[in-house]
């Protein structure tokens, strides 16, 4: 029984062996072929010469996928949110900080199947690039807030986005992402 057990053990270890060299053997020709084709020097180069710009929409303006449509209807500041009637619904901005309410509308292109459309993966990015998130405390405290999910086929959606930012924030960009996960996004100047 020890000798069965001893034989099965060196098996798995052999196995075991045999598969990690495998793996790093073929590690190493995928990087010697990556380095023989191209070296790193040209590949800097290229980026250096051939600098990719995003293309910014402006207020207004409607983006598509051929499956999903955006428009930026508008864009208001402010630093305190009472819309509501509703004591418990109110949003303040701390002080330096104001809040940037964007007027969106969505539209299904697709007669055939419904779309789903996730506020979430929408931002706003200032000059410096720091990126800004859906602010979830402040967004349901304006009337018409954006609700996202399932929009039907040939229907449209229209709401607000509330989003936090310092009030010295320039140049600000909104990005929304036409569809959850995989789409393309498409950046709108705000100011």
């Amino acid at each position: 029984m020890a000798n069965k057990l001893t034989i099965f053990i060196f098996l798995i270890l052999t196995i075991f062996l045999i598969g990690c060299k495998g793996e790093q053997s073929t590690k190493e020709v995928i990087s010697e072929e990556v380095l023989e084709e191209q070296p790193a020097e040209e590949i800097k180069e290229e980026i250096i010469e051939k600098p990719s710009k995003t293309k910014s929409l402006s207020i207004g303006d409607r983006a598509t996928d051929d499956k999903v449509k955006i428009t930026v209807n508008g864009v208001r500041y402010a630093t305190k949110i009472e819309e509501n009637d509703n004591e418990y619904l109110t949003a303040e901005a701390p002080t330096g900080k104001q809040f940037v309410i964007v007027d969106i509308t969505v539209e299904n292109l697709i007669d055939s199947e419904t779309r789903i459309v996730n506020a979430m993966e929408s931002t706003i990015v200032d000059s410096e690039g720091y990126v800004y998130m859906l602010d979830l405390k402040s967004w349901v405290t304006v009337n018409n807030y954006f609700m996202g999910g399932e929009i039907l086929p040939g229907m449209k959606q229209r709401g607000e986005l509330v989003y936090l930012l310092p009030q010295d924030a320039k140049e600000l960009k909104f990005t929304f992402k036409l569809e959850q996960f995989v789409g393309i996004t498409k950046v709108f100047e705000l100011s």
